[in-house]
């Protein structure tokens, strides 16, 4: 365990304790809802949620309906991900403590199931404003591709996608930039080449399902983080390529780093463990100011990602 991973877990403890002392000394039980109320109480920012907790008189059992409320007004409204207590090892923490708190693996079992169940809902809301992104940012490179054919008397074939990801596949993607290429407003573009870490062994490790749910969610997370304009493509297998229109290399680098960051918040339960199963992504960027061969620059972002690979993973490099 490295002497972080340590400081995390002792921070979390104190966190914890101080928060059952605040439950212990304003006389309330130490069940899920006082006991998040009282983190956010602590440890948060939430003026508004601070001022309904000090406005009540905590220590009457009138008022246990009231906190109730106060938990539905301003912890269940928020989604899951924007909790100050959320982190990539929140459900360690909580699992823990549960077991200390109840003593029982049932219970905590029960829980765990319920928190699942809850996300899963919340999930299945982000989805599909994530689909609904994505269908109207195809239908939009549907229409220019149509429009720009019809301009040089070319057949209009409809773009082909990944079955698995449903974003552009090779040859969509380079359907499209034949139409971007075409108009010089788009200069410069910046080209990113996308490789999923170690991706064989996570899928010798976690099985072809868990494989596939973590290219799913890159896809997601890559849709979620860029424009409409933007041209996103699994190129093969682990590989992703995106295409940003007027964006000179500098921006390009700086993009390419919070998709980085958005891959490494991803985090994928499997039934049979309590360990997450985290991915990371190395990157390479070059630009494509308009000028040369498009070839040459596809290929110096390929470069760069295999210097991104040999430094370790997990990183973005550029290639002038």
């Amino acid at each position: 365990m490295t002497s972080q991973r340590q400081k995390d877990i002792k921070e979390a403890g104190l966190k914890s304790r101080a928060a059952m002392a605040w439950l212990r000394d304003n006389h309330l039980p130490a069940d899920p809802i006082c006991y998040t109320l009282a983190y956010e109480y602590l440890f948060t920012e939430n003026r508004q949620l601070k001022q309904d907790i000090d406005a009540l008189k905590l220590s009457d059992d009138d008022e246990h309906d009231k906190i109730k409320q106060i938990y539905n007004k301003h912890i269940i409204a928020k989604s899951y991900k924007e909790l100050s207590m959320h982190d990539e090892h929140t459900e360690e923490y909580a699992a823990a403590a549960l077991s200390l708190l109840l003593g029982t693996k049932e219970d905590v079992q029960h829980i765990s199931e319920k928190l699942s169940e809850s996300q899963e809902n919340r999930d299945s809301e982000v989805d599909q404003a994530l689909a609904q992104k994505a269908r109207t940012a195809a239908a939009n490179l549907e229409s220019a591709v149509k429009a720009l054919n019809k301009g040089n008397d070319v057949d209009a074939k409809p773009l082909s996608y990944d079955k698995l990801t449903e974003l552009l596949d090779n040859q969509g993607a380079f359907t499209v930039i034949k139409c971007l290429l075409a108009d010089s407003e788009n200069f410069p573009v910046s080209i990113l080449r996308i490789n999923l870490d170690k991706f064989k062994q996570l899928n010798d490790q976690n099985g072809k399902v868990m494989g596939d749910a973590v290219l799913k969610s890159l896809a997601k997370a890559f849709n979620a983080q860029l424009r409409g304009e933007d041209i996103i493509s699994r190129y093969q297998g682990d590989e992703f390529t995106v295409f940003l229109p007027k964006t000179p290399l500098k921006s390009g680098v700086a993009v390419a780093e919070n998709l980085r960051k958005r891959v490494l918040a991803i985090s994928l339960k499997k039934k049979s463990s309590m360990t997450p199963v985290k991915a990371s992504v190395s990157v390479g960027v070059a630009e494509f100011s308009g000028q040369g061969s498009f070839d040459k620059a596809f290929m110096k972002a390929k470069k760069a990602m295999l210097r991104s690979k040999d430094l370790g993973r997990n990183c973005v490099n550029c290639e002038n």
